[in-house]
Order: C-alpha cells, then structure tokens, then sequence
C-alpha cells in the first residue's frame, strides 16, 4: 500500500484467545468496530465471504444493546458515510483510516492501521504468520494482542475502583466516566479481573 510518510503504519494482530471470543470470534471483531467508532475512525471491515459479511452485519446490531454502530455491507451510494463498512469479496470500496482484516491475504489500499484477527486454533495461523512478515516487508510496525484488554496503571487501584463506583448517575464524581463503568460491566468485568 502507499504509506503516509509522517506516520509508520501500523498492523496489529488479535489472537483469539478469550474464552468469549473463542466460543463466537465474530465478537471480536464487532469489539474493534465498536471502540474504532467510538474514536470516530472511519472502518472497512473485509470479510472472506459474502456469508461471514452478513453474520458480521447480525452481530453488529445487537452484540452489545447499549451501543450502536452505523454500518452496512457495502455496494450502495451510503457507503462513502456509513461509519462502518463490510466488504465481502469483489466489493470495490474506498480505502479508509482503519481496516479489520479477516481474509488470508495483506489488505491493500492506503490506510494508518490494519486489524488481523488471528485464529485460536494453531493450525489456522500459518496465513497469519506469512501477512505478519509481509506487513514487516512492506515496512509496517506490527504488534501482537491476545484479545481487547484494558489499559492498568495499576492493579490495586483498579480493583478499588472498581468496588466503589456505583453504578449510578453518581459515576461522574469518580476519576471514571460514566460510560467507563457500563462498559466494565458483565463479560468486560471478566477481561479485567484477569488484572486483579
């Protein structure tokens, strides 16, 4: 892909690896369009068929009832100003700041960041591996994730935290957002208690 010179690009790599994301990997990647949208980055996602693309598409409305997510598969004139964007194979889209990658080969185009969601089976990882060392050939920063985990300062601050944050229009006295805690909630308290 063309590069912008100011900036390295970046391709990060999620392993699969949380037993939520295990039992339904497709959450993973609606984990990533949700915190992409919620930075405002606008995101194509590309889908290895037409089939995973409408499952992406499901899951994307009703993953997480307190979040929504303007997205479609692509092919219509909203494409160019839907936040989210599902590609399945042979969609022609305009190339965008971010990029979920689920297919066997690099992404193309022009974009600062590429999202691989790797497979938690080891016999699936092999095209893994050939676009990591791809990505390091065309001259991109490439890190490794085992999942979404939140940011920790501090262990024993965060269990605090989390025990006197009620969940309550009160949040907003505490260091933490409001919308912190909602997420923090159910399956996240589970990711973070693996901090505690």
């Amino acid at each position: 892909p063309t590069t912008n010179t100011a900036l390295m690009p970046r391709a990060d790599f999620y392993l699969i690896d949380k037993p939520r994301f295990r039992a339904q990997p497709l959450l993973l990647v609606c984990e990533l369009a949700k915190r992409a949208y919620g930075a405002e980055m606008p995101t194509l996602i590309l889908a290895r068929t037409l089939d995973e693309a409408e499952a992406i598409d499901d899951l994307l409305w009703g993953f997480d009832p307190e979040a929504f997510i303007p997205h479609q598969i692509a092919g219509d004139e909203d494409d160019d100003i839907t936040a989210v964007l599902i590609a399945p194979p042979g969609a022609k889209v305009a190339d965008r700041p971010l990029v979920i990658n689920l297919r066997e080969e690099c992404a193309e185009g022009q974009f600062e960041t590429v999202k691989e969601v790797v497979a938690a089976d080891p016999g699936e990882r092999d095209g893994s591996r050939k676009r990591w060392a791809e990505y390091r050939k065309r001259g991109f920063e490439v890190q490794k994730f085992d999942g979404i985990k939140t940011d920790v300062i501090n262990k024993s601050k965060l269990k605090d935290l989390l025990i006197v944050i009620p969940p309550s229009d009160k949040t907003y006295d505490y260091s933490l957002s409001a919308t912190w805690y909602s997420e923090a909630n159910g399956a996240q308290l589970n990711d973070i208690s693996t901090y505690i």
